[in-house]
This record gives structure tokens, C-alpha cells and sequence, in this order.
């Protein structure tokens, strides 16, 4: 992976957080960019990356919200 594409997959996660935490639906544009930046992964992969990294999202969320 580059730099480069580093770069897109945070700035790309970091913006489906933000539309996440106000509207719900971050996963619409985090799985397109995990797709477009890592093209030669096979899907399940990306698939699997996509579901932790929201799992993880919603635990926060779930967590903040408790206290």
C-alpha cells in the first residue's frame, strides 16, 4: 500500500465517521473507497475489514452513549 492510498482510506474513514455519527450510513462511503484503494484484495477481505471497522465504530458510539 502507498502513502498515497494511505492517505485516502483515513481521510475516507474519517469522513464516513463524521456521516456516521450525524446521520447514520458511514459504511456507504467507507466500503466504495476500501474497494477503490485496495483493488487487488480479494472481497471477503474488504468485506471483513469494512465490519470491524464499524463494529468498532458502534461499540464507541454505544459506549459514549452509555455514559
Amino acid at each position: 500500500m502507498t502513502a498515497a492510498t494511505a492517505v485516502f482510506l483515513a481521510l475516507a474513514a474519517g469522513f464516513a465517521g463524521f456521516v456516521d455519527a450525524m446521520v447514520g450510513g458511514g459504511g456507504l462511503i467507507q466500503l466504495p473507497a476500501l474497494l477503490i484503494g485496495l483493488p487487488n484484495k480479494p472481497i471477503p477481505l474488504i468485506l471483513g475489514t469494512n465490519k470491524v471497522i464499524s463494529i468498532c465504530g458502534t461499540s464507541t458510539s454505544a459506549a459514549t452513549y452509555f455514559k
